[in-house]
């Protein structure tokens, strides 16, 4: 995603589905492949400055349409 990078995830049910990060809360999704990225942040309601430089995030592995991240609360 450009600049320091971050971490990336793969939906394993569908390799289309693409997640990506670079630095704060600056989380990505494409649905192609990663052709074209948009935020994956809907509904994270915590100030950008409560995550990480670079922010851990991980796919639930019971749904991987959900991701959890860590900024002060999860």
């Amino acid at each position: 995603m450009g600049g320091d990078g971050g971490f990336v995830a793969v939906d394993p049910t569908n390799t289309s589905t693409l997640y990506a990060e670079y630095t704060g809360l600056s989380l990505q999704r494409s649905i192609n492949g990663g052709n074209d990225f948009s935020s994956a942040t809907t509904g994270i309601t915590e100030p950008s400055y409560g995550f990480l430089f670079i922010t851990p995030y991980v796919m639930d592995p019971n749904n991987s349409q959900r991701l959890w991240i860590g900024g002060r609360y999860l």
